[in-house]
């Protein structure tokens, strides 16, 4: 690029100080939302949901402006002071930069007796299919509402939703009493420690899976793949999920479930 090693990390340090004082601004921003909040009767409907979809209002069809509309303040997650939550003490290692954003998040929203939670989400994302259970677990009892928008939605079906779910926090803020976070067991995963006397079970989730018990056998590991996917593997699945989750998260839950009730 015609630029030397200093003034590309000139560029790169200056770039990194903007993004943190764009991020400081975001938070301070939620500071003044959440002031609002506690001197007037409104509620705050935090949007779970990356970036590029909670800002977009093409992308989600102007949730935000809809909800303001319907009498409640919306608040993008980013507005959250996310940091002042260590996300490892709700699950044990969590694998993707939102899911860490959205279980902070959660744990402020079920800390704030004003503040509500919306995810909003594309195509059953999978990534989301997993940290939506978590983060009705760090909720407790509070109502969690979730929209999937894709080409598809209709903008007539988006409000009516919004305004079921707005009606639901409205009724459940008249009537419940205040509660803090409900803490829950951690989500752990397994041991980064081999373990010769325990059998790791690999879903067969492609046709690597083979190769990766081999690999783990090789260091001294029990691993076994689970047997490939049928509709067995659903009809588990479907008796303790919603529906909505991605196929993925359903096969993979069903086929520890078809090993558990079938092999035991």
């Amino acid at each position: 690029m015609g630029l030397s090693k200093r003034k590309g990390k000139q560029a790169a340090l200056a770039g990194i100080k903007a993004q943190q004082r764009f991020e400081a601004n975001l938070v301070a921003l939620g500071n003044k939302l959440m002031k609002q909040l506690q001197e007037s009767d409104q509620l705050g409907v935090v949007l779970f949901s990356r970036s590029y979809m909670s800002q977009d209002a093409g992308a989600n069809l102007g949730i935000a402006e809809k909800l303001a509309q319907l009498g409640v303040v919306p608040i993008p997650l980013d507005f959250l002071p996310l940091a002042s939550v260590d996300p490892k003490e709700y699950s044990d290692r969590p694998y993707w930069l939102y899911e860490s954003k959205h279980i902070a998040g959660a744990a402020i929203t079920a800390s704030e007796p004003r503040l509500y939670g919306l995810a909003l989400t594309n195509f059953g994302c999978g990534p989301n299919s997993f940290i939506l259970k978590i983060l009705e677990d760090i909720v407790g009892g509070k109502p969690l509402g979730q929209l999937e928008i894709d080409e598809h939605a209709a903008e007539a079906g988006i409000v009516t939703r919004l305004e079921a779910f707005v009606d639901t926090i409205k009724g459940y803020a008249r009537s419940a009493e205040q509660h803090g976070v409900q803490r829950k067991d951690v989500y752990r995963g397994t041991t980064a420690y081999i373990n010769s006397k325990k059998l790791l079970l690999l879903p067969r989730m492609s046709p690597h899976a083979e190769v990766v018990a081999a690999a783990m056998e090789a260091c001294g590991a029990k691993a076994v793949v689970l047997p490939e996917p049928d509709e067995r593997d659903l009809l588990y699945s479907n008796q303790v999920t919603l529906g909505t989750e991605c196929l993925p998260y359903r096969v993979t839950l069903g086929s520890f479930m078809r090993l558990y009730y079938e092999d035991g």
